[in-house]
């Protein structure tokens, strides 16, 4: 049976890969409109994604989902009828911007297409959220029950989306709450760290980051994501109603992370340690300024010198450098739906996969390739 689709947010980075994900997997059985205020001619996408967008079973509106004219065009529909599926991964992603932005562009987006999938009886409207809704837990992953204290602006206001959601009068719904969105099209999550990595090849100096290798980073490849999706476009009804975290088995941690784009990049990285971190902690605001002022100028030089122009940055927020662990479990839908993920840890491949694909879109120099191995360091 034919399913038509609506995906709000389609040229992001959850968006461009569940675009592709649903066109290899539902075949001719769907038709999908994707509504977003930017368009693909400018999201620097690579071959991969404007094959999927050229589709003839992709239309493009481009709207603003937060003004009503904007979901006007995005609903409408030439004869009438209704979208079967809406799914939402539309927010405001980047970090340290103002609250009012994420006010707007998560809660209140959320919030009335919502309200809209309710009025026009959807089969089900998917809601994308985050799992930084949790509060900070070393020793216990949260699970669905564990109680929500969200660790960054950005994760308060998609909390507020999600109330909204739920609360929406016979509205057909379901949340999934990812953690750490690795893979192809990521902007704002691995790749930062990155770029960083890619300032450090060939000077001989050591990457440091604040705190300690324990930092619970847990993470979820954006094909599993995109999985998860296209399991609840199959069984609406099983998947009605319920909130579910999206998180691999791997245990990833600061650590792991930055030693595998050590051993990417063939640089050395390690760790300022708790006790100088604690003293920057007094003076973070300066301390984050500093930091992000020594990659930047690096990386400018790079891009100049590879004629590379470029929306990746190293900049990482005050929120992101804070001692707060993302720490997950993503089994619960393992368990209720028998979903598997295919990738249970973040891999060094998998990182190599990024790389190719931001250099394929002419967003990254091919720096890494031929880099050695080397292992993490830490002092404190």
């Amino acid at each position: 049976m034919l399913k038509d689709i609506l995906v709000l947010g389609g040229t992001g980075f959850v968006g461009r890969n569940l675009v592709v994900h649903l066109l290899e997997r539902f075949g001719e059985r769907i038709m999908i409109r994707v509504a977003d205020k930017c368009p693909p001619a400018m999201a620097f996408l690579s071959q991969r994604y404007k094959r999927a967008f050229d589709d003839d079973r992709v239309e493009f509106v481009q709207c603003d989902l937060t003004r009503k004219r904007g979901r006007d065009l995005a609903w409408r529909r030439e004869g009438g009828g209704r979208w079967d599926i809406v799914v939402n991964v539309a927010a405001e992603t980047g970090d340290g911007r103002d609250e009012a932005l994420y006010e707007k562009r998560c809660a209140e987006l959320s919030a009335m297409n919502a309200e809209r999938a309710g009025e026009e009886g959807t089969d089900l409207y998917i809601e994308m959220s985050t799992a930084f809704v949790y509060a900070s837990s070393f020793r216990t992953p949260n699970d669905e029950q564990a109680s929500t204290n969200p660790i960054t602006l950005q994760a308060k206001w998609k909390l507020k989306g999600e109330e909204a959601v739920r609360g929406v009068k016979g509205l057909n719904w379901c949340v999934f709450r990812p953690a750490i969105v690795y893979g192809m099209g990521d902007r704002n999550s691995i790749m930062p760290r990155a770029v960083c990595a890619a300032t450090y090849v060939g000077t001989g100096e050591r990457m440091d980051f604040l705190w300690d290798g324990g930092i619970k980073m847990s993470t979820v490849w954006v094909g599993d994501v995109c999985r998860a999706v296209a399991c609840a476009i199959e069984d609406p009804d099983k998947f009605n109603g319920k909130i579910y975290n999206l998180a691999d088995s791997g245990n990833s941690t600061q650590g792991l992370i930055n030693g595998l784009l050590g051993e990417t990049f063939g640089i050395d990285v390690g760790f300022v340690g708790r006790i100088i971190s604690n003293v920057a902690r007094i003076h973070m605001d300066g301390v984050v300024e500093v930091a992000n002022e020594k990659h930047m100028r690096p990386w400018s030089e790079l891009c100049t010198k590879h004629n590379i122009s470029t929306v990746l940055s190293p900049y990482i927020s005050r929120e992101l450098l804070q001692a707060k662990n993302v720490n997950v479990d993503g089994g619960k839908i393992v368990e209720d739906a028998g979903f598997v993920y295919d990738r249970e840890r973040i891999r060094r491949e998998d990182i190599v996969e990024c790389l190719e694909e931001a250099s394929e879109a002419k967003l990254f120099m091919r720096i890494w390739e031929g880099a050695g191995c080397n292992g993490e360091e830490e002092k404190g």
